[in-house]
């Protein structure tokens, strides 16, 4: 494989996990919406199938960028092994997406979960000054 194509797969690698962070995040804000603006009508039932479905979909997100990731490693090591020169990055920044973007995944998806199935705060409760009134 040439050091042209080499280079761009792993830009299509780098391509490929935004697209998982961003799918996510996508995800993650259509729940926290529905389970707000369905207040009224999404039973508890309905409830936790949104957010057995919405955790695999987390699940399978992160899964695919743990996959990602690895096949990035393994292009970088073909390149410097074939005398190329990686991808450089700023070992801070590499380091700060190792630790941060896992970190935003599990506690981002934990809070959306916390939020679709609380049961403490009836999101229908008129006295919580939400009462779905425009006027207040």
């Amino acid at each position: 494989m040439s050091e042209y194509e080499l280079h761009s797969l792993v830009a299509d690698l780098f391509r490929d996990m935004d697209h998982m962070i961003e799918f996510w995040l996508s995800a993650t804000f259509a729940v926290v919406v529905a389970r707000f603006v369905g207040r009224r009508v999404l039973n508890r039932s309905l409830l936790r199938t949104v957010a057995l479905l919405y955790l695999i979909a987390a699940l399978l997100s992160f899964s695919r960028y743990g996959l990602v990731a690895g096949r990035l490693n393994d292009y970088s090591a073909r390149l410097v092994e074939e005398g190329l020169t990686p991808i450089s990055q700023v070992p801070a920044l590499a380091w700060a997406m190792v630790v941060f973007v896992p970190a935003l995944w599990f506690l981002g998806t934990a809070a959306a979960l916390r939020f679709l199935l609380a049961s403490g705060h009836d999101l229908t409760d008129p006295s919580d000054g939400v009462s779905g009134n425009p006027d207040g």
